[in-house]
């Protein structure tokens, strides 16, 4: 009521909502993501104890330019003076320690994890922590950074490694290398995200048939020249507008590029044409957007 007159986007009503959530259940810890960038993302206005910066890539260009160091920048807006902000990706993008310094943040900066054939663990802890089930390098990166900042909040290692010892060898991110009906399910939907699932994909089958599915102000391009090595065929769904492609408008795009696509009527038809005279040795990978895995989950 009391912002009746404020015009807010989705996302700033979808946050707002889940902020008053959390203060009614008095929970002891909100883990909050924050999606837009960080400086003018809705979530900033929490006074956070500590912030986390997993990986810097070129995302939502129209409101944050196309320069990594501009984008670093703008996701150091999260951090707060004197707090914690770990960063994970080794080496840092360009700009963001001067960002974060320049807020007067309290910089760690993770190195390397210690691996082995047994296990991991996060930098300088001795611990060995059991592979998780799917994710790859980036999911324990992930992990180890979370662990970071916990310890820099006051929580005592041993709890940590307590806690993670259980989590992690059954941990499964939904969205993420997600098993469905005979289906892997992926959010990817930007350049990064496209290396770390083409990366991790020969893992599971030799060979793909993608089912794929973007909105318009994404990377469709570099997404489906990092994915196409591996896949025999394209299907194009569409997603809804005003962001999403049509599946026609998308495969478009793609032979513009010089990788031979076709389109079908929605996701759930993109999966059949896919299953038909479906060799056993290959996967079948739907990506390309929080709404294209959405929809796969449906069928």
């Amino acid at each position: 009521a009391a912002l009746a007159s404020t015009a807010m986007r989705f996302a700033e009503h979808a946050t707002l909502a889940a902020l008053c959530l959390f203060d009614e259940a008095d929970v002891d810890l909100q883990i909050l993501e924050v999606g837009l960038g960080g400086r003018l993302d809705a979530v900033n206005i929490i006074d956070a104890e500590a912030c986390v910066i997993t990986s810097i890539g070129r995302d939502h260009v129209r409101e944050l330019g196309e320069s990594l160091a501009g984008i670093a920048a703008e996701k150091a807006g999260v951090a707060r003076a004197g707090r914690p902000a770990v960063v994970a990706q080794d080496p840092a993008p360009e700009g963001l320690h001067a960002a974060l310094a320049a807020r007067g943040a309290r910089i760690l900066q993770m190195g390397a994890l210690a691996e082995t054939s047994e296990g991991w663990s996060p930098p300088g802890w001795g611990l060995s922590l059991a592979m998780p089930p799917a994710g790859g390098r980036t999911l324990r990166r992930n992990i180890a950074a979370a662990a970071l900042a916990l310890e820099a909040m006051g929580w005592a290692p041993s709890a940590i490694a307590d806690a993670l010892t259980g989590l992690v060898a059954d941990f499964r991110l939904p969205g993420r290398l997600q098993a469905h009906r005979g289906l892997t399910l992926d959010v990817a939907h930007n350049a990064e995200a496209a290396a770390e699932l083409a990366a991790n994909l020969p893992g599971i089958a030799p060979r793909w048939r993608l089912v794929l599915g973007m909105l318009a102000d994404k990377p469709v391009e570099q997404l489906a020249q990092t994915l196409a090595p591996l896949c025999d065929s394209i299907i194009c769904a569409p997603l809804p507008p005003p962001r999403g492609l049509s599946g026609a408008a998308l495969a478009e795009r793609l032979g513009h590029a010089g990788i031979a696509a076709r389109s079908a009527g929605s996701v759930a038809e993109a999966i059949a044409e896919a299953r038909i005279g479906w060799p056993a040795d290959t996967g079948i990978i739907v990506t390309g957007s929080f709404l294209t895995v959405a929809a796969a989950l449906q069928t």
